[in-house]
């Protein structure tokens, strides 16, 4: 019986399947670390940021115009239906918002994660 003889390594098909998802992965890992070590980005200092102490002026019944005055800027909609529109409304961390609801244009609801004074 003869034996078969070796195919060399760079002939075998494993081979390159494996230069193939390694030639892909290495650099996304390297793109999404570099992406990670530069951290989250400046805050546009153009942007409205509100305050803990400004979501708390913001009282139940007010209008939307009297919230965009103690804020001083607009929110963005994030939820519309007929009567009533969800507004987002950023803190300048990524972490940390106000969402607030107005119903007829006067504010229903309220909620806020983690804003500052």
């Amino acid at each position: 019986m003869k034996a078969e003889p070796k195919i060399p390594i760079h002939q075998r098909r494993i081979f390159w399947q494996i230069l193939l998802v390694l030639g892909i992965l290495i650099p996304i890992g390297v793109v999404n670390l570099m992406n990670y070590m530069a951290g989250p980005a400046a805050p546009d200092p153009d942007r409205i940021n509100i305050t803990l102490s400004e979501y708390e002026e913001c009282l139940i019944g007010m209008t939307y115009e009297e919230v965009v005055a103690i804020i001083d800027g607009p929110g963005t909609v994030i939820s519309e239906s007929e009567d009533t529109k969800t507004y987002l409304f950023e803190s300048g961390s990524m972490y940390a918002n106000a969402s607030l609801t107005f119903k007829d244009n006067l504010l229903y609801h309220k909620e806020q994660w983690n804003l500052k004074y």
